[in-house]
């Protein structure tokens, strides 16, 4: 198995539970000729649809028109699509290989950055080859964090609208890892979100503190004068209201 440097994207890779275990049934019969793109979110007025698909789909340009993808994210080394700004404005690509041992989601940052950021005013595609391993694994990751699915559910969600939907061992590994490792981060900041207002009150009591001690003493003036002050605060001339 192959380790990086980096301690989250080995925190992803590595772990102790046993494939066998995994509750998700990754064992499914291949399709020989899977769909060029499948819808796996659809479109609302807030944001656009995701598509999952392979080479086949990516290079469909009449396809991509029709169904206004103008951003492309490519999860592959072998499918070097080029397109025309005309069509495609916005197309990022990650060099990943479908092997059990690669670490596919040390790109899930951007990768959920380059999604989060063009669904606001485009539909997107995410593809590899066949859109089997790869771009499902990517998109799973996506809708983890995003919506705060499980991998389990995040998997049939993929798998009811895409059948041949079926990420290698090491992927479902890296994807229950970081299942993990969202809900650490949510648990922090719900831990973080229970001290804050206590520590604000705390901060807000301390600063208030030394300001009263330095509240001048009020003095009781007679109601039939009007008070001058002069350069010293504390020297002043009673006048009667009347002449």
């Amino acid at each position: 198995m192959s380790m990086t440097t980096d301690p989250f994207s080995r925190s992803i890779v590595s772990t102790t539970f046993p494939i066998e275990d995994l509750k998700f049934v990754y064992s499914v019969p291949q399709i020989v000729d899977p769909d060029p793109m499948t819808c796996i979110v659809e479109q609302t007025h807030e944001e656009g649809a995701i598509y999952v698909g392979g080479y086949e789909g990516a290079k469909d340009l009449e396809t991509l028109k029709r169904l206004k993808i103008r951003a492309v994210l490519t999860a592959s080394q072998e499918t070097a699509v080029q397109y025309s700004d005309l069509i495609v404005q916005f197309h990022h690509v990650i060099q990943a290989h479908d092997k059990d041992d690669y670490n596919i989601l040390q790109f899930a940052d951007q990768t959920f950055d380059f999604i989060e950021r063009h669904r606001k005013h485009t539909n997107i595609l995410v593809h590899c080859f066949l859109g089997i391993s790869r771009s499902p694994t990517i998109v799973a990751a996506y809708l983890m964090r995003k919506t705060n699915m499980n991998m389990e559910k995040a998997l049939w969600k993929l798998k009811s609208k895409r059948r041949q939907v079926n990420p290698n061992s090491g992927f479902l590994k890296q994807l229950l890892n970081y299942e993990k490792l969202l809900q650490q981060q949510e648990q922090q900041q719900q831990q973080q979100q229970q001290l804050k207002p206590k520590s604000i009150f705390k901060m807000v009591r301390q600063q208030a503190a030394p300001q009263t001690q330095m509240l001048p003493q009020s003095r009781i003036l007679p109601m039939d004068s009007r008070v001058i002050f002069q350069k010293q605060p504390s020297q002043y001339i009673p006048q009667p209201y009347y002449k």
